[in-house]
C-alpha cells in the first residue's frame, strides 16, 4: 500500500531493485529520473531487471529504464513477476528486453502511454523484444509508442491468452527488427486502431503473425483487425500471417497500403470475414498527409474518405 518516489536525475550503474510487497505505486516525481544499468546490474547474482516485480497490484509510473543487460542477455528494464502489474508513462530504452512477462495466472498486464525503443540483444538475436509478455490470461496495451526494436526483436511479442493491443504506433523505421506484432500461441487478440509501420530493414517481411508457435492457449482461436493503418515500406512483405485452423480473421476497415509480395493474408481460417478494407501496393495511393515523415492523418482528397 505504498508510494514510493523517485526524484528526477540521472541514476547511473543501477542494480536489481526487487519489489516484494503487494499494492505499491512506484513513481518518478518532478521530472522523469533515468534508471540506467551497467556492470553492477550485470554482476548481480538475481541478474533479470532494473526492477523485479513480484508483488501483486503494482503501479509503475514515469520512470525511463534504460540499458540493461545481463549474462543470459534477458536484462530488461522490468521483470514481471506478480500478478496484476500496470505500468504508465514510462520509457525503455536500449535494454536487452523493455518488459518481460512471467508465466502466471489469474493476471492482467497493462501498459498505457509508454514509449519502446531499441530494445533488443545483438548478443542473442531475434530472443530479445521491446515487449514480451508470457502466459498469462490478459494483456492490455494500449495509447503506447513501440518502435525500432533491434537485433531481429519484434515491437511486440505476446503470449497471453487474450490480448487487447488498441490506439498504439507500433512501428520499424530503420533498425533490423521482427514482426511488428507477434502473437505466437493464438487465443484471442483484438487489434484496433493502431498505426503499424513496417521499415525497409526488417528482418522479417511478415507484419503480424498470429498462432505460429502452436495454439498452446485456450480456445478459440480468434484474432480481430480493425480501424488499423498497417504501412509496408518494405518492397517485399505480407500483412497477416495466421496458423492453419485459426477460428476467425476478422478484417475490416483497415488500411493495407505497400507490397504484398509474401500474401495479403497468409493461412486458412475457418471463417474469414473480411470487408471494407483499402488495399494498395502504393503507399502513395492512400493520400497520407505526409507519409514520409510518418505522418498518416489522410488529406482532403484521399480515395478513403466515406469509404469505411
Amino acid at each position: 500500500g505504498d508510494t514510493i518516489n523517485i526524484e528526477a536525475a540521472l541514476y547511473s550503474n543501477q542494480i536489481q531493485v526487487s519489489f516484494t510487497k503487494n499494492n505499491l505505486l512506484i513513481r518518478g516525481i518532478n521530472g522523469r529520473p533515468r534508471l540506467e544499468a551497467g556492470s553492477l546490474l550485470a554482476a548481480n547474482t538475481n541478474g533479470k531487471a532494473i526492477f523485479v516485480i513480484s508483488g501483486k497490484n503494482c503501479h509503475v509510473h514515469n520512470i525511463e529504464f534504460a540499458n540493461a543487460a545481463v549474462p543470459d542477455h534477458n536484462g530488461a528494464g522490468i521483470r514481471q513477476e506478480g500478478c496484476d502489474l500496470l505500468v504508465t508513462n514510462c520509457y525503455f530504452n536500449g535494454n536487452e528486453m523493455g518488459i518481460l512477462g512471467g508465466n502466471l495466472s489469474p493476471c492482467k498486464v497493462t501498459m498505457e502511454h509508454n514509449l519502446f525503443a531499441n530494445n533488443g540483444s545483438p548478443a542473442n538475436p531475434g530472443y530479445q523484444h521491446n515487449i514480451y509478455i508470457n502466459h498469462i490470461d490478459t494483456f492490455i496495451f494500449r495509447y503506447n509508442y513501440s518502435i525500432n526494436a533491434i537485433a531481429e526483436g519484434h515491437e511486440l511479442k505476446s503470449r497471453a491468452h487474450r490480448n487487447i493491443i488498441m490506439y498504439n504506433y507500433i512501428a520499424n523505421f530503420n533498425t533490423v527488427d521482427s514482426r511488428n506484432i507477434d502473437i505466437p500461441n493464438g487465443g484471442t487478440a483484438v487489434i484496433v486502431g493502431n498505426i503499424i509501420e513496417q521499415g525497409q530493414n526488417s528482418s522479417n517481411s511478415n507484419i503480424i503473425g498470429f498462432g505460429l508457435e502452436g495454439f498452446t492457449n485456450t480456445a478459440p482461436h480468434n484474432i480481430w483487425l480493425s480501424h488499423n493503418t498497417i504501412v509496408n515500406k518494405k518492397s517485399t512483405g505480407s500483412f497477416v500471417q495466421v496458423a492453419n485452423g485459426t477460428d476467425t480473421l476478422f478484417v475490416k476497415n483497415n488500411i493495407m497500403a505497400g507490397a504484398k509480395t509474401g500474401g495479403l493474408l497468409i493461412g486458412s481460417a475457418n471463417v474469414l470475414d473480411s470487408s471494407s478494407n483499402f488495399i494498395n501496393n502504393s503507399v502513395a495511393s492512400v493520400g497520407f498527409v505526409n507519409e514520409a515523415d510518418h505522418d498518416y492523418h489522410i488529406n482532403k482528397n484521399s480515395p478513403l474518405i466515406d469509404k469505411g
